[in-house]
């Protein structure tokens, strides 16, 4: 949020100065990719739900970019994906915890003009589907998981490419949204989420012949939940 929207007597955290002091103590092996400036060049574009703590899938394709530069995948335009506004009436997290007048967010989905097929499998329930939007959930309370359905412990994506890289994907629920320009890219694509998942990160590895880590997380969930220093140290 811009600080010269908030109230005028907000108390607020410098995230700048966390995020830098974060990425100063990273090992230098470790690629970051630090989105603020990309997110400040659009600052008067629709980022983030008014109602909701995510960031919209404008911001996740202004962040994609960013993200395939660091990978060395393909950038791509906003005309390079059909763009569905899958709903007008959402109302988030935010909006449940204080309330709002009148106030509504939209939810826009990217689908790529230039489609590939691909399989998800939830491994908690061995459930295949052949898209990553749920469209059952627009007709909950909880309208943001269209994305994934929500959050689970381990998603696969098996992806009808000529690909010969796979990603591993440690997220929060920041990178539901993401996903979707993740997939053409890669031949899978292995999804975890640390506060769930308590499984060998090695085997995993291993097994699904990873050649990409990412780590995608909003910044409270990074300095505040220590399911990511619990799965660091156990591996």
């Amino acid at each position: 949020m811009k600080k010269e929207s908030l109230p005028k007597y907000a108390v607020t955290l410098n995230q700048d100065k966390q995020i830098d002091n974060i990425y100063s103590k990273l090992d230098d092996s470790i690629v970051k990719i630090d989105l603020r400036n990309t997110l400040k060049k659009h600052k008067d574009e629709y980022l983030y739900y008014k109602t909701d703590h995510h960031w919209t899938s404008l911001a996740t394709y202004y962040a994609y970019q960013d993200i395939a530069k660091a990978f060395n995948l393909k950038t791509t335009k906003q005309s390079d994906y059909t763009i569905y506004p899958v709903t007008t009436n959402f109302e988030g997290t935010l909006a449940n915890k204080t309330g709002s007048v009148n106030i509504k967010d939209e939810i826009d989905i990217y689908v790529p003009k230039d489609k590939c097929d691909y399989v998800i499998t939830d491994e908690s329930t061995n459930k295949k589907s052949r898209t990553i939007y749920h469209s059952d959930a627009l007709e909950t309370k909880d309208q943001y998981t269209v994305f994934m359905g929500g959050n689970k412990a381990l998603f696969h994506i098996n992806v009808d490419n000529n690909s010969k890289r796979h990603l591993l994907l440690i997220k929060d629920s920041y990178a539901n949204s993401l996903i979707p320009f993740l997939i053409p890219q890669y031949a899978s694509i292995t999804v975890v989420d640390a506060r769930y998942y308590f499984e060998d990160y090695t085997r995993l590895i291993k097994d699904d012949l990873i050649t990409d880590v990412l780590f995608m997380n909003n910044s409270n969930t990074f300095v505040q939940d220590t399911s990511l220093a619990d799965m660091l140290e156990a591996n």
